[in-house]
């Protein structure tokens, strides 16, 4: 038996106006579905069978991000330093990237490994390299 083909009539000329218009508000895919009355995998269907109709969410989706945008800026404008940071950081990230948390290899040739350690492995570490770091001076010191 062949594959059942979605009926797209629970989805009609009004619901997809009000899908788009919940969108433009910011509302997630899902939840403006949701809101509407259908399913978000009807409208995900809908979306990829009528390419105009997803090219019309993609742009209601961007309006509200727009007007997330401006909001940002004038907070970042009015003295706001988080969103100072926020809008700097996405619009120059070369220049205004967040590097506190950063660090690299000193001449690394690959890639660089996290190791994840319990607090009992990292005070091993630490006695280890505290046991090596004492061993070094008494070498130093002439006393072996």
């Amino acid at each position: 038996m062949p594959a059942r083909q979605p009926t797209f009539a629970k989805f009609g000329p009004q619901k997809r106006e009000n899908y788009l218009q919940v969108l433009r508000e910011g509302a997630r895919r899902g939840e403006a579905a949701k809101g509407v009355g259908v399913s978000a995998e009807l409208v995900r269907q809908y979306r990829h069978r009528f390419p105009d109709f997803d090219g019309q969410a993609l742009e209601a989706e961007e309006m509200a991000n727009e007007l997330v945008e401006g909001a940002l800026f004038r907070s970042a404008v009015n003295g706001n330093v988080v969103a100072c940071q926020v809008w700097l950081y996405n619009r120059k990230p070369e220049m205004w990237a967040d590097r506190r948390n950063t660090r690299h290899a000193e001449e690394a040739e690959g890639p660089i490994d996290i190791v994840r350690m319990t607090s009992d492995e990292q005070m091993e570490l630490l006695r280890e390299a505290r046991d090596e770091a004492d061993r070094r001076l008494r070498v130093v010191d002439g006393v072996r």
